[in-house]
């Protein structure tokens, strides 16, 4: 099953230190690839050619560009080809704009996880009134959060039916105690 001419071979460019990418060259190599380590910056330019069907960004390549070169350096890789599979890792990637430090994403902005916060603070032993009105005054606020997206309204009532079902299910099965009551471990 091994390709035996080399100029047959697809060659795989890993990016980034020996250490990063000691499992992907034993993992290529059982797949008839020939993965080939590019550990300066410079090099690169050369090894771009036809040959090459993937290339793999291991997070210590991002050290070796400094954070004004890594858009453009993304722009290169994402124009060498359409037909090259690219997996990069992110991990001290500098790409958009600066941002001081301690900046909140949304000024004044609040997420809330409605089903979360119900089902946590009623395992709490908080009142249905006292949860209620938490979570009234929570909305009066206007957050944002998973099951809040003006433009998809799907998701709330999915979780919704996905709760029923699994509380349905657990009443079929006989196990419903267990969903509402505390089950405390007595010391002796």
């Amino acid at each position: 099953m091994g390709n035996t001419d080399p100029a047959a071979i697809p060659t795989v460019l890993l990016l980034g230190s020996q250490q990063d990418h000691e499992d992907n060259h034993g993992l290529l190599q059982g797949k008839d690839c020939s993965p080939l380590g590019v550990r300066r910056a410079e090099d690169l330019d050369n090894l771009l050619t036809a040959d090459v069907c993937g290339i793999v960004i291991a997070k210590s390549w991002w050290t070796l560009l400094s954070p004004a070169d890594h858009h453009a350096f993304l722009t290169k890789i994402c124009r060498y080809s359409s037909f090259a599979w690219i997996k990069i890792d992110v991990t001290g990637l500098a790409c958009g704009e600066e941002l001081p430090e301690g900046a909140p994403q949304i000024e004044g902005r609040t997420f809330l996880a409605v089903l979360e916060e119900i089902g946590g603070r009623l395992q709490d032993g908080d009142s249905w009134l006292a949860v209620l009105r938490g979570l009234l005054v929570a909305l009066l606020h206007r957050p944002v959060g998973a099951y809040f997206a003006p433009d998809d309204v799907w998701p709330g009532p999915f979780a919704v039916a996905r709760i029923c079902y699994r509380l349905l299910a657990r009443t079929w099965r006989g196990q419903l105690g267990t969903v509402f009551t505390k089950q405390f471990n007595q010391s002796a």
